[in-house]
């Protein structure tokens, strides 16, 4: 076995120590603010592929940097996931790696890289050109003993978990040596195998020690302020590996034997968490770094199940869905009125929008997407509608109103959709004189007369409407006077018998219907009176 295993092998035995030590626990999914947008990786060698990615880190143009560690590599990619660069390889020399861990990346793009079986750091460019490196094995300053973390601040110093020696060491953006604090203990500022660190953008060190089961927080020079987890206030962590804070301050806590992201504010007041343990998508195996973007996008490195996971803020994908639906259905929900609000109840969390005309929208954690019409919800298990069939939808609603606009009246809002009972999405244009079209998405219509449903197996325009329609015109031409004017266009439904009807309706009450066999019948008021000739 190769010393690059060696040490990885050290390192998953400390997490095998940790979770006798502290208790190994496999928690479900707790409520939860953040959703799996995707994963990429999977075991292998190959671009793209790992072996133990151990860290994980964000650039300012969304950049994801992982470190491959039993690879010996850094591999780069966009914030979708697709590969664009890798560098490193087994070594001792410059830009080569023994086990590297973790990384962090500056303000300027300068990436740094715990390689902890060499004992130093090394500091690339973002497309991996060595620059230089720092540290050696031994217990002075500067120097390391399985430095496991490596932070950033956007001063350009850069903080050091020197795990072993268990202590911060703070340099400056060249490797100079600064100040140091900690030393082994269990007290404030005292530390027990530290594994990561992170910097916000007010100062703010946070260090994740693990073996004391604590996120501990300091100022940049290492003066102790709080501390969290332990199980103090309901807070607890179970070897925490992994810290990154976002432009607001919020802490993200690769709570790794636990197998969750923990939420925490800057005082370390719990927010949310998600996760558990599994290999599905968005469940861990010994996640050992966490990153955010400045879209609040959240990257985990899930260490055994050899992947990088990616989570959006529900939120984000709620207002997503909610503007798209928006977008397509303006003129029926009106104007926006005032931002998306979040609520939560038992089991989850759904976002609101609400509009001037009364109508809302709302969208569950799990991206179902729910409409109100004014008086009740609606459910729709797609977000609404794919843009190819609500385009067909909507053509075909327009082609029969196009041809009927005095029966249906004019458009109330838009098209709006909703699903079947029997899984069907079908899709809605209201008009002011109550009536409504739906087109199914096999494309069969339906209308409604103000009272019933009327079913239409075809899509209202055969060769036999245009001679129904002209024959109905035919014979009112030659009786106006009798049916009086015609209200509305000429409509279609249904026999019981299977076959096509067309109804001309007239203000008095009276209407002409053509079966498809083009038979004529007329309507005196009082019953159906056939004619097997055409009234000629």
């Amino acid at each position: 076995m190769n010393n690059s295993r060696s040490l990885m092998w050290y390192f998953k035995c400390l997490v095998v120590i940790l979770s006798l030590v502290l208790g190994f626990s496999v928690n479900t999914l707790y409520a939860e603010d953040y959703q799996f947008k995707t994963q990429w990786g999977g075991s292998g060698t190959g671009n793209g592929k790992f072996d133990s990615p151990s860290g994980v880190a964000v650039d300012s143009a969304g950049n994801v940097y992982v470190v491959d560690s039993e690879n010996n590599l850094i591999q780069k990619f966009d914030s979708n996931g697709a590969f664009k660069s890798q560098w490193g390889g087994s070594g001792t020399g410059n830009g080569k790696f023994n086990a590297p861990v973790a990384l962090a990346v500056d303000s300027t793009g300068n990436v740094y890289v715990s390689d902890v079986g060499n004992h130093i750091i090394q500091k690339f460019d973002s497309n991996g050109v060595f620059k230089s490196q720092f540290g050696g094995s031994g217990t002075g300053n500067g120097k390391f003993n399985v430095a496991y973390g490596v932070a950033a601040d956007s001063a350009g110093n850069v903080y050091v978990v020197d795990t072993g020696n268990n202590l911060i060491q703070k340099f400056d953006s060249n490797g100079v040596f600064k100040s140091q604090w900690g030393g082994s203990g269990t007290g404030n500022g005292k530390f027990a195998m530290p594994f990561g660190a992170a910097v916000s953008s007010a100062g703010n060190v946070y260090v994740a020690d693990s073996q004391n089961g604590l996120i501990q927080k300091f100022d940049s020079n290492g003066v102790f302020k709080s501390q969290w987890g332990g199980g103090k206030d309901n807070v607890s962590l179970s070897a925490p590996s992994g810290v990154a804070v976002d432009s607001a301050g919020n802490v993200y806590v690769a709570d790794a034997l636990n197998n969750l992201i923990q939420l925490f504010d800057s005082n370390g007041v719990f927010k949310t968490n998600w996760g558990g343990d599994g290999a599905g998508n968005g469940k861990f195996a010994m996640p050992y770094s966490v990153a955010v973007d400045s879209s609040g996008n959240v990257y985990v490195a899930d260490t055994f199940n050899n992947l990088i996971q990616k989570f959006v803020p529900s939120y984000t994908l709620a207002a997503t869905a909610i503007d798209t639906s928006y977008n397509k259905n303006a003129s029926y929900f009106g104007t926006k009125s005032g931002g998306v609000v979040a609520v939560t109840v038992t089991g989850g969390t759904y976002y609101i929008q609400r509009y001037t005309n009364g109508k809302a929208l709302m969208a569950y954690y799990n991206g179902y997407m729910y409409w109100y019409d004014g008086a009740k919800w609606n459910a729709s298990t797609i977000i609404w509608k794919t843009d190819a069939d609500f385009a067909k939808a909507h053509a075909k609603i327009d082609e029969i109103y196009n041809k009927y606009p005095s029966y249906f009246g004019t458009k109330s809002g838009g098209v709006a959709t909703e699903t079947t009972s029997f899984g069907g999405v079908y899709y809605i244009q209201r008009y002011e004189n109550g009536t409504a079209l739906i087109a199914y998405y096999n494309g069969s219509m339906y209308w409604f007369d103000g009272t019933t449903w009327n079913s239409s197996t075809l899509t209202w325009r055969t060769p036999d409407f245009d001679m129904a329609s002209a024959k109905i015109d035919e014979i009112y031409f030659k009786y106006p006077s009798y049916f009086g004017i015609k209200s509305g266009g000429v409509v279609t439904g249904k026999s019981s018998n299977g076959g096509p009807y067309y109804i001309q309706r007239f203000t008095n009450g009276t209407a002409i219907m053509a079966y498809y066999n083009r038979y004529m019948y007329w309507y005196d008021g009082t019953k159906w009176v056939s004619s097997i000739v055409t009234w000629k």
